[in-house]
């Protein structure tokens, strides 16, 4: 895991996102499949997203370009949210309990 990784990551999720977009489903079973697909499109972006924000490494998540595990700066949660009308992911921080 490395910024490049997970831009390159991020930029291959959402080829595959418009792709399926552009996919009409012509049974029930397949609307369904579309629906399971675009949600685990969405979790995954969630992920490579706020991965993308952690300038560190902690526990299994290990950053090549952050080896370091950073308590001073990064001990604290992480908090996505999704913003429907601007189609974009923000990271808020708060001090870990």
């Amino acid at each position: 895991r490395s910024e490049k990784g997970l831009r390159e990551g991020l930029a291959e999720v959402k080829k595959l996102e418009i792709e399926l977009k552009g996919i009409a489903p012509h049974t029930v079973h397949d609307r369904k499949l579309k629906q399971d697909l675009m949600g685990a499109i969405f979790v995954l972006k969630a992920v490579l997203y706020a991965s993308l924000s952690r300038k560190e490494s902690r526990g299994s998540f290990i950053r090549e370009d952050f080896p370091q595990q950073d308590d001073l700066n990064w001990r604290k949660n992480s908090c996505l949210t999704y913003d429907w009308e601007e189609d974009r992911f923000s990271v808020s921080y708060y001090p870990a309990g």
